[in-house]
């Protein structure tokens, strides 16, 4: 597996900070110490995205006007910038020393990120669940971030246009309304195959991990859009619907995505730990699927303070996941990893008072 180098400016709470890491890393450390900003700087050096903030002004430490973030993987290296003077804020990439576009940067390597709080995934709101296929999806598939980027532009400029007019225009409508279609169904087709791929694989995970329990699992894509093939004609029949509300009322970004357990919503019919079970099989599913597009020694597992969340079943079945990919750990204390994992591990420590101090 391969090992990777880590380097922070002014980024959150680490003023400045390199770090080597093996494959195997534990960072330990009480909570509010800083063990999750370095997985989520490898997560925004991968995707060009937080997963804790959707502001990345919020990633300028105390007292600085830039963050700085770089990583080095086998012969990859990747920088992310960003910085804020007044009212101006802007964002740069490079790779491997030279600038390249905010779409180019996005999947360069991959990550596939555990934490417990993603269980909103089953029991929240549908924009969770539509940023994390559209997350999966952009780090593996360049197509996909082109065109999702083309759909947010004609929906932005389409909404702009039913709020200004007061009776309907299609002539006004009719470019952007094109340009939803065409992107919209690139979004759709993508979504469905990815759908497919976790859906087909789910119900097997889920039972393997809930040791105790076999369930019917059932993954479905929910669409506003019935046939992709009509998307303008889905348009045009909603136009009357979306100037009255102001907004575009159908297509990917009103989309869903349902669990079902033994036939029932999964959000309202599930213990906690049947909601971690189910969470802990679809993020396995999910790195099948990576590793179906991209080099295995590509992929970075984050594992933010799993183990405290899980049983001895569950915990000895995300062990296994790790042995294939380098891995980042956290957790407040060494006592819930399995002493043979922690036997190793690179152990971290990382305290109020100094640096991140290599331990082991």
């Amino acid at each position: 597996m391969a090992q990777f180098t880590l380097e922070l400016t002014a980024f959150r709470r680490f003023q400045e900070l390199q770090l080597d890491f093996k494959p195997i890393s534990l960072i330990l450390g009480p909570n509010g110490v800083g063990k999750s900003t370095l997985l989520e700087a490898v997560h925004y050096l991968s995707l060009g995205r937080s997963y804790r903030t959707l502001h990345d002004r919020e990633l300028i430490g105390w007292e600085s006007d830039t963050a700085r973030a770089r990583l080095e993987l086998s012969e990859l290296k990747i920088e992310r910038v960003v910085s804020t003077f007044g009212q101006t804020f802007t964002k740069q990439a490079k790779h491997n020393g030279g600038l390249i576009s905010a779409l180019n940067s996005i999947g360069l390597f991959h990550v596939v990120l555990f934490s417990p709080e993603l269980v909103e995934l089953i029991t929240g709101a549908p924009r969770g669940r539509r940023r994390y296929l559209d997350m999966i999806l952009a780090g593996t598939d360049p197509t996909y971030t082109a065109s999702l980027v083309g759909y947010q532009h004609a929906l932005k400029q389409r909404n702009a246009l039913l709020r200004a007019l007061t009776e309907p225009n299609g002539r006004a409508l009719e470019p952007w309304e094109i340009l939803l279609a065409q992107e919209g169904r690139v979004l759709l087709k993508k979504r469905h195959a990815l759908i497919d791929f976790l859906a087909a694989r789910l119900g097997e995970n889920y039972n393997r991990v809930a040791i105790d329990s076999r369930r019917s699992i059932i993954l479905n894509y929910q669409s506003t859009i019935s046939d992709p093939d009509r998307y303008e004609e889905h348009l045009l029949a909603a136009r009357d619907r979306d100037r009255e509300n102001r907004a575009t009322t159908l297509g990917p970004h009103r989309d869903d995505m349902q669990f079902k357990v033994d036939g029932y919503e999964a959000s309202v019919a599930t213990s906690r730990g049947e909601q971690r079970s189910l969470l802990l099989a679809l993020k396995e599913t999910e790195l099948e699927f990576v590793e179906s597009k991209v080099r295995d020694d590509q992929i970075i597992l984050l594992l933010d303070d799993m183990f405290s969340e899980l049983d001895r079943a569950r915990s000895e079945a995300l062990e296994k996941l790790i042995p294939a990919h380098p891995v980042m750990i956290t957790a407040t204390d060494a006592a819930f990893i399995s002493p043979a994992l922690a036997k190793r591990a690179q152990i971290f420590e990382l305290s109020f008072e100094r640096k991140p101090a290599h331990v082991a």
